[in-house]
């Protein structure tokens, strides 16, 4: 028997992160689907939060460079 990625949605740490902070009867409404789209939206503003982001640091070693 192989799993999709969808099978565990509830076990990711974003979703789950997420969900402890509604009620019960709320957590359990979303759907898988719904729950893929979200994880898929929160991993979008996860890459910013690296240890090194150097996104500020390029933009200003271009701008000093002659």
């Amino acid at each position: 028997m192989s799993s999709t990625p969808n099978d565990d949605i509830r076990q990711q740490p974003a979703i789950q992160k997420l969900l402890e902070r509604m009620p019960a009867q709320v957590q359990d409404s979303f759907t898988e689907t719904q729950l893929s789209y979200l994880h898929i939206a929160l991993g979008a503003r996860e890459w910013g939060k690296h240890q090194l982001d150097v996104r500020g640091d390029l933009i200003r070693q271009h701008w000093t460079r002659h």
